[in-house]
């Protein structure tokens, strides 16, 4: 395909009693050219732990110049989880028409749902294109969006990262995928000549003022770290029942939920706003998606902790402790120890593995921070390393991962990428003792290690059967059983925070309903932490 070729995509959400019951996209090409067995997309099935669209063969409708035809299905493992290859089943020339059509799914409150799939939500619908967009991989395209509204029985809207309404715009399907779509009823916040812009469905969210008001400080002060380009940026914001504030960022805009009836003050969701806010300008490409991973979630946690102690939402004391939490939470993990590779695949079957990039990105930052540090005299910290990289980005000097060790070892005399070696192999390892400065140390302590007490592929599994109970574990104790199914879990991702919190599981047990609780902690195991001297 040359890159001047268009690409006509309509999206058509159905409403049944005001309540958007599914989705419907076409894609027109007007000059198609394919032999049969060329990909046209590769779509997950599941990604990130969300369920996608997953289309079969039977969803297609495509039509060519001579007819009718098909695709054929390839299912294979993609690194955010399953995915499946669409294959042409003929040869296909001339004017292409695919037509597909997708259910909506009803958000479950009790899950720290990272928001990719497709949710019919307030008269709407949210979703990250990932979900339900299958489009034309190889090649940029001239894309012509449509959303057809016609179902909506009132005035609607739809928006993206790349504004509100139809839009036309010369990129890949990537582009296109990693951006969350929400349309329905639309409330904005917007103060004129910002970049910010916080959307939402919902017809009352309690401390909404204050939410935007935070959101919009910590975003100006982060713009501006980051010497940041003129492009807008969105948030999509929806309530969820749940304690702590969960979010997740796409290109130039992030889905964020926000617990409004049990925050009591909006301090409480700040450090997860700054995490999402970080991750629309520190992304680099690299040949593994664990290398790319490291860098969004290490930054993202690191400078989250630097963002409100600079704007001062948080006070220096804060800030350790800050940082300690993060150290504490990666030492308990049990999918810590070794190779990080080997922990990463894990992310999307084993609960609790997800973690590990995270704090794995925060002792990579804190190394190598301080080894700038040391090597340039104080002249050179990760932040000036971070702009840099964001200022060659605008000079078309692509920000990858290869990038940024280049950059590193330019001022570590090569150092850096040794260090980086030894960090993705090690696992457990003690922090850099002077990043903090000549006022602090670090201290190793011992902290009970994280165990559910049972497989814990079990929660990411589709039937939620548990299996593998140990043996003398607090699970055991408080009378979890092989073959239970669990109905309803608190959050396993808040209780790595809190040693003392208790995991509470609703399970099924033949034709009884049990509530098991109990503390989801083993042996002790060593963690670093940094104290004043």
């Amino acid at each position: 395909m040359e890159k001047s070729s268009k690409v006509f995509v309509r999206i058509k959400p159905f409403l049944s009693e005001n309540i958007v019951t599914s989705v419907e996209s076409t894609i027109v090409m007007e000059s198609a050219s394919y032999k049969k067995g060329d990909i046209f997309d590769v779509h997950p099935v599941f990604y990130a732990g969300c369920a996608m669209a997953g289309y079969t063969a039977d969803d297609f409708q495509m039509q060519d110049d001579t007819g009718t035809f098909g695709f054929t299905c390839e299912d294979s493992m993609g690194d955010f989880g399953p995915q499946r290859t669409y294959r042409f089943d003929r040869d296909v020339t001339g004017r292409l028409v695919i037509t597909y059509r997708t259910k909506t799914l009803e958000k479950n409150p009790n899950k720290a749902d990272p928001g990719f799939s497709l949710f019919r939500t307030y008269g709407g619908y949210t979703a990250s294109g990932l979900a339900f967009l299958v489009l034309p991989m190889k090649g940029e395209f001239e894309f012509s969006i449509e959303h057809d509204l016609s179902s909506f029985p009132s005035k609607a809207e739809a928006v993206c990262s790349y504004g509100k309404g139809n839009f036309i715009k010369c990129c890949d399907a990537k582009t296109l995928k990693e951006t969350f779509y929400m349309v329905g009823n639309l409330k904005e916040f917007h103060r004129e000549g910002s970049k910010l812009h916080i959307i939402w469905l919902a017809d009352e969210i309690r401390m909404i003022d204050d939410f935007c008001r935070s959101m919009a400080e910590l975003f100006d002060y982060t713009e501006k770290m980051f010497h940041d380009e003129d492009i807008p940026y969105y948030i999509f914001l929806y309530p969820t029942p749940r304690t702590v504030a969960t979010g997740t960022g796409l290109t130039r805009c992030c889905s964020f939920g926000f617990g409004d009836q049990l925050v009591d003050q909006i301090e409480e969701a700040e450090p997860i706003i700054a995490h999402e806010l970080v991750h629309n300008w520190l992304i680099v490409s690299a040949d593994r998606e664990e290398e790319i991973s490291l860098f969004a979630e290490g930054t993202a946690e690191f400078y989250s902790c630097y963002i409100l102690f600079m704007v001062g939402k948080i006070d220096a004391d804060r800030y350790v402790d800050m940082i300690n939490e993060k150290l504490r939470a990666y030492y308990v993990n049990p999918y810590s120890k070794g190779d990080f590779s080997g922990a990463f695949r894990k992310s999307w079957t084993h609960c609790y593995a997800q973690r590990v990039t995270y704090g794995r990105g925060v002792l990579t930052l804190i190394e190598l921070d301080a080894l700038l540090n040391r090597c340039t005299e104080g002249k050179v910290r990760m932040y000036n390393l971070m702009v840099e990289l964001l200022d060659g980005a605008k000079e078309g000097i692509p920000m990858t991962w290869n990038r940024f060790v280049e950059l590193a070892d330019l001022y570590t005399a090569g150092k850096a990428s040794l260090r980086l070696t030894e960090l993705m192999e090690e696992g457990i390892t003690a922090p850099a003792a002077d990043f903090f400065g000549p006022e602090y140390t670090v201290e190793k302590v011992a902290a009970p290690v994280m165990d559910n007490g049972f497989d814990d592929t079990v929660r990411y599994s589709h039937d939620q059967v548990v299996t593998g109970v140990k043996p003398g574990s607090n699970a055991e104790k408080a009378g979890l059983r092989n073959g239970d199914v669990i109905l309803k879990a608190s959050s396993e991702w808040e209780a790595v925070d809190d040693e003392n919190m208790h995991l509470v599981y609703q399970v099924r047990r033949g034709e009884t309903e049990l509530t098991i609780e109990f503390l989801p902690r083993g042996e002790k195991v060593p963690c670093w932490q940094y104290v004043k001297c």
